[in-house]
């Protein structure tokens, strides 16, 4: 009998696969709309918007990401993977449909069935994360979970009570502070519409833009292609939050052009890693780091912008000179004269125009006092806005547009997808953190380990956000080390925004720090280098992102704190330290300089951290006599170079 007598449909692998894609580019843009609609026209109560949105990040995780990496891909999502999806929705919308119960019970006692349900979510999310990222988060969430089952068969001070298997699941499953906490109510929101904006903006013309302007900015330069790279990564770094995606988006543009122009392999995988990592601690956006400090310190986003532009221009400034030394010193090549755009057609309205208008807008609404949400809100609707509308176009170019368009809405959605499920897991970290008073004892370990030294101090709580954010995105990285490292460092006084700035920047060094430097890989197999040179050349690069943590504990002007004249006098002093750091490294200025004096030059610019009018005169007088002395030989060589020349003819 044949499938049409049998009203039976077959369908070749060709239509399963396609019939597969519309589903998921589907489910993208609904995540998408869904995610915008709230951010323009409010949000729904709490736990409806969260489950709602854990709900679509889930499904897309399942369907989207494979089982395994290195698997390659059917076109489809297996069955297996289509019931866990379906497992996940049912089990988050439940949430939304028992929000009366929910909030009206006080002692809420999970029912049997709710108790199994919330058992399968937790495992469900578990797999999510480690699909998206590694087993390293999830197993981090299980031994907090394990914590909480087994602490009371812990002895001495590291013990506590105990929590039951029911508790636990109610807590997670059932209770405002578990999987639907603070963390899923920052991605839910801030985090989403962010995400989204960069995402279109890009899809728009942004990412086109940001590579012209970064050519014009620094592609007729010493090791210009190098600072394309450092300028296109910085662009899309802010945007993405993601140092690894940012790689791999600017990488294989930037990275073949260095090692075209005669670039070592592990030289130009080195830069990109860290003009990559680079992105997520430049303002107004930070990859959505900015954000999430803003709420868990409770400090206005705008002040947290603001206090991030110093160090991400410190943090660039070295990198640049960095790159530029390297440039003369090992006579590296400029781009081409014929790769690089025409200033016009750069600075121009079509160009950048509603680039800048729409970051504009977004910065403005800020401004102006609208949340951050609804200033991405604005953002958004007025890039899509300047897309379709600013020009003159025909019927088919209105219908590729929208093509375009539908196409970055779909992207937005799977963009989300990776963020979303790991801060739905780190969310459960920090429950479980909280429930069982974990981070507390951890915050006096550090203390007393220190024996109440604050630079020792400083040091552990550097080496613990280290190891916390290996492997692990910007964000989540972050918001693990500050629930563990934070209570420490306010307890010893430091400032909080100083702690939390000094936590952020530790945390994110993971990316480019060996042995799980994730930077560094993509970067490598980018540029088929060995990853071991590379991370070298990533952390002699971005050593001031290293350094200037310690300048927010112990010159807290670094962050706009304090009177106009101090903060005038750490920028200048640290700008200092950024070029002495830079010069040291490097190993030249305008002649090479030998090893003693190199190491003299790192010291000076370590000593410079110390406030004090006698730090300060040291570091300008030795800058000084640096400057002068250099110029003085490279004239010499010069002379020296001309003489011999003309005896040689």
């Amino acid at each position: 009998m044949s499938s049409k007598e049998g009203n039976e449909v077959n369908l070749s692998p060709d239509q399963t696969n396609s019939f597969w894609r519309w589903v998921i580019a589907l489910v993208c843009i609904m995540f998408t709309l869904f995610q915008i609609y709230t951010a323009g026209f409010g949000q729904y109560p709490s736990l409806i918007q969260r489950s709602i949105h854990s709900a679509f990040s889930l499904v897309l995780c399942f369907l989207i990401l494979p089982t395994f990496k290195g698997r390659p891909s059917k076109g489809r999502p297996s069955v297996l993977n289509i019931i866990l999806a379906s497992v996940s929705a049912i089990l988050c919308i439940y949430i939304a449909f028992s929000y009366d119960r929910l909030m009206e019970s006080i002692g809420l006692e999970a029912l049997p069935r709710e108790v199994i349900m919330g058992g399968v979510i937790i495992l469900l999310v578990l797999e999510a994360a480690r699909r998206a990222t590694g087993v390293i988060l999830p197993l981090l969430a299980s031994a907090t979970i394990g914590y909480a089952l087994l602490g009371g068969y812990i002895p001495g001070d590291w013990g506590h009570a105990g929590f039951s298997f029911q508790y636990v699941i109610e807590y997670l499953y059932l209770g405002p502070e578990g999987l639907w906490g603070v963390l899923t109510g920052i991605s839910a929101t801030l985090v989403a519409a962010f995400i989204i904006f960069g995402a279109i903006l890009l899809t728009t013309g942004g990412a086109e833009s940001f590579m012209k302007i970064a050519l014009l900015l620094g592609g007729r330069s010493y090791g210009g292609a190098a600072k394309v790279a450092t300028v296109a990564s910085a662009f899309f770094g802010m945007l993405s939050g993601a140092a690894i995606a940012n790689v791999a988006t600017t990488g294989n543009f930037t990275i073949p052009m260095m090692k075209r122009l005669g670039y070592k392999d592990h030289f130009a995988g080195g830069v990109e890693a860290t003009a990559s990592s680079g992105g997520q601690i430049t303002p107004p956006i930070m990859g959505a780091g900015a954000f999430i400090m803003s709420e868990l310190i409770g400090q206005p986003y705008l002040k947290i912008a603001l206090s991030a532009t110093v160090p991400a221009f410190l943090f660039y400034t070295c990198v640049w000179i960095s790159i530029d030394l390297e440039a003369r010193k090992t006579k590296l090549k400029r781009v081409p004269p014929e790769e690089i755009p025409p200033v016009r057609s750069v600075i121009n309205w079509r160009t950048s125009g509603p680039l800048v208008l729409t970051i504009g807008v977004l910065l403005t609404s800020m401004l102006m006092g609208h949340t951050p949400t609804k200033a991405a809100f604005f953002g958004i609707m007025t890039n899509l806005g300047l897309f379709m509308f600013t020009q003159s176009i025909s019927k088919k170019q209105f219908l590729h547009r929208c093509k375009v368009l539908l196409s970055g809405v779909e992207q937005a959605g799977k963009g989300m997808v990776t963020v979303v499920t790991l801060l739905i897991c780190a969310q459960i970290v920090i429950s479980m953190i909280s429930l069982t008073g974990l981070g507390i004892k951890l915050s006096e370990m550090i203390i007393g380990a220190s024996a109440g030294n604050v630079f020792l101090a400083l040091i552990l709580a550097a080496v613990v956000s280290l190891i916390m954010g290996m492997g692990i995105p910007t964000t989540a990285a972050y918001v693990l080390a500050a629930s563990v490292v934070g209570p420490a460092l306010n307890m010893m006084g430091v400032n909080v925004l100083s702690a939390h700035m000094f936590i952020f920047y530790c945390a994110i060094l993971s990316a480019l720090t060996p042995p799980v430097c994730t930077a560094v890989f993509t970067a490598a197999s980018i540029a088929e280098a060995n990853w071991l040179k590379v991370a070298g050349v990533s952390i002699r690069l971005a050593i001031m992102k290293y350094i200037i943590p310690f300048f927010f504990i112990y010159r807290p002007s670094i962050l706009f704190v304090g009177h106009w004249y101090n903060i005038i006098e750490t920028i200048i002093v640290a700008w200092m330290s950024a070029n002495l750091f830079a010069i040291g490294t490097v190993g030249y200025y305008r002649v090479p300089i030998n090893v003693f004096l190199r190491v003299v030059i790192l010291a000076v610019a370590l000593i410079l951290i110390i406030p004090g009018v006698t730090s300060d005169l040291i570091g300008v007088f030795f800058m000084g006599g640096l400057i002068a002395w250099q110029r003085i030989q490279g004239k010499r060589l010069a002379v020296s170079v001309v003489e011999t020349t003309v005896e040689g003819r």
